[in-house]
Formats: structure tokens, C-alpha cells, sequence
């Protein structure tokens, strides 16, 4: 099981061998602006399909995009929090200190923050394409 505890800026996250600490800062403008849409309408695929264009100018952003086997999914963000430190454990060895994600993650269709950060995302994945 996964267990997660907030005391205000503070997270503790637990999996298994897995023990993660980190604490969240400030808000930058774009999670500002995230936190501005209302969160019934950020989780809604028209939403994250209307944003789909503008966020293409950040590098690696997507927020709709194919599941794979005839899927369609949409990401709708909701807020962005940069992480200031952090410490990580697994099996009781320290996985390192907090840097930049360099070089850039390869799987999906989308990315992360360059600066490690919290995000807040709601993923909607079509089971079924309509006909």
C-alpha cells in the first residue's frame, strides 16, 4: 500500500521499500495560473483538449494523446508546486540528491517540470471509442 501525509508544506510518502520526504515551496506563475480554473472544469477532456495547442509551447507538454490500442486520454493539471528539498530511500540506501530531471523522460506523450515540482493532474483514459 502507498501511504501519504501532509503537515502543511511537508510530505512523507511510503511504498514498500519506497520512503520519500520532501517539502513544497512557492507556487510560479503557471501553477498560479492552474490553480485559477476551477478543478470540476480542469478535469473535464473538452478542457484539456482546448489547451492541448497553447500548452505545446512548452517544451514536451501535452495534455491529449493516444493510450495506445485505439485509446484516446486527455491530462487536465490543476496546480503546480516547485519541490525546495527532498530525501529519498529504497531498501534503507539514499537514492541521491534532489536535481534538475536531465535529460528529459521518454515514455508517454507528455513530461515533467524540469525543476522537480508537485503536480496536481487528473488523467482521463476513453475505454471505448464512441461510434
Amino acid at each position: 500500500p502507498v501511504r501519504v501525509s501532509v503537515d502543511g508544506a511537508e510530505w512523507r510518502v511510503t511504498a514498500g521499500s519506497l520512503a520519500l520526504e520532501f517539502a513544497v515551496g512557492r507556487r510560479p506563475l503557471l501553477g498560479t495560473l492552474l490553480r485559477a480554473v476551477p478543478v470540476r472544469l480542469a478535469r473535464r477532456p473538452a478542457w484539456a483538449a482546448l489547451l492541448d495547442t497553447p500548452a505545446r509551447l512548452l517544451p514536451g507538454v501535452r495534455t491529449r494523446g493516444s493510450a495506445g490500442g485505439g485509446r484516446r486520454e486527455w491530462y487536465g493539471a490543476h496546480d503546480l508546486r516547485r519541490i525546495t528539498s527532498a530525501r529519498a530511500t529504497w531498501q534503507d540506501r539514499e537514492l541521491g540528491r534532489l536535481t534538475p530531471v536531465e535529460p528529459p523522460v521518454s515514455f508517454g506523450f507528455g513530461s515533467t517540470p524540469r525543476r522537480p515540482a508537485l503536480v496536481r493532474v487528473t488523467t482521463t483514459v476513453e475505454t471505448e471509442r464512441r461510434k
